[in-house]
């Protein structure tokens, strides 16, 4: 992977859970990614994309408080929000709905299990990467 185009990446981490947007932080910092800011709930995210640039790609869990991860895509979606942000989701849910749910938006890339480690990080800024030079 060419390392200039993964450290101009921009990424939004969508996690309700503290310890795993630090932990994700820390792999895509040591990755080289620097551009990486965190919120904890849809509604947040709503909120950072309307008032920041769109980010690249944005790591979105399901399962959260205030708004869900597909009540933040529906909106998102709706209103046409960062159409050209990729969006992976990073979820504990193994229900094939969930998953099914997930191909209903044009902006989902990917369906991940947690955690979020380094070989899937790395799959994925591979696979957005190929497709912006593509």
């Amino acid at each position: 992977m060419k390392p200039q185009i993964i450290k101009e990446f921009s990424i939004l981490l969508v996690e309700d859970d503290s310890v795993a947007n630090y932990l994700a932080t820390h792999k895509l910092n040591h990755l080289g990614i620097e551009n990486v800011s965190c919120v904890e709930n849809g509604l947040d995210a709503l909120t950072y994309i309307e008032n920041n640039t769109c980010p690249d790609i944005i790591f979105l869990d399901i399962n959260m408080p205030i708004m869900d991860g597909f009540e933040f895509l529906a909106e998102k979606e709706a209103n046409n929000m960062c159409p050209d942000s990729k969006v992976v989701i990073v979820t504990s849910s193994l229900r094939p709905c969930d998953r099914e749910k997930s191909n209903e938006f044009t902006s989902v890339v990917d369906f991940l299990e947690k955690p979020l480690s380094y070989p899937k990080i790395e799959d994925i800024l591979l696979k957005i990467s190929l497709n912006r030079v593509a």
